[in-house]
């Protein structure tokens, strides 16, 4: 069973402004969102995007409760010395437990003045506050290497690719695509398809 509820949504403190890309709108209005759920698990999905079958999501979460499943649309392996690869998920979509997924968006809330200084991607930030809620904390140079990163997404993520959820459309700077290969030909980090890949 499906509930769609729209939620409107309030201006940004002005401290928030000068923060990079749509960090802060994206955070309030899904904490916003999760508000209103009530379930013990949940999915987060974008907006603008659409997954037909999402049964390999939900038996992700039955059989992971502990972890963020997230979509293989840009999740890629960290590369050592690019920190914006670091703990960078699929943000696509989220699931997990409900109350993971409003802790993780509280605190990435909380902390977002720290967003521009940790040089981790949107992706990598929002990880990185899920691995809070799982009292995972690391410091600034403990999480800048590639086996750590790889490491933790590992053990507290899942990885589904969106094949699997067929039929879908998905969006990148304005475009959609109905399958993945703009994720394998794209020129930037290609993205895996399974966390056996890291």
């Amino acid at each position: 069973e499906h509930r769609i509820k729209f939620v409107k949504q309030i201006p940004l403190p002005e401290s928030f402004l000068g923060i990079d890309n749509n960090l802060p709108s994206h955070i309030q209005s899904t904490r916003k969102g999760l508000q209103l759920a009530t379930r013990p698990f949940c999915v987060k999905l974008r907006s603008d995007e659409y997954f037909q079958d999402l049964k390999p999501v939900a038996q992700a979460i039955l059989n992971n409760p502990n972890k963020l499943v997230c979509s293989n649309i840009f999740f890629i392996p960290a590369i050592e010395g690019q920190s914006n690869s670091y703990f960078h998920v699929g943000n696509h979509f989220f699931a997990a437990q409900t109350n993971s997924l409003k802790l993780m968006f509280d605190i990435a809330w909380l902390d977002l003045q720290r967003f521009n200084e940790s040089r981790l991607s949107v992706e990598g930030y929002l990880f990185y506050s899920f691995l809070k809620t799982k009292g995972v904390l690391i410091d600034g140079h403990n999480y800048n290497n590639e086996k750590t990163s790889n490491y933790l997404v590992k053990n507290h993520s899942i990885c589904i690719d969106i094949e699997r959820l067929k039929p879908y459309s998905w969006s990148v700077a304005g475009k959609y695509y109905k399958d993945d290969s703009y994720l394998y030909n794209n020129g930037f980090n290609k993205s895996i398809k399974s966390i056996e890949e890291l």
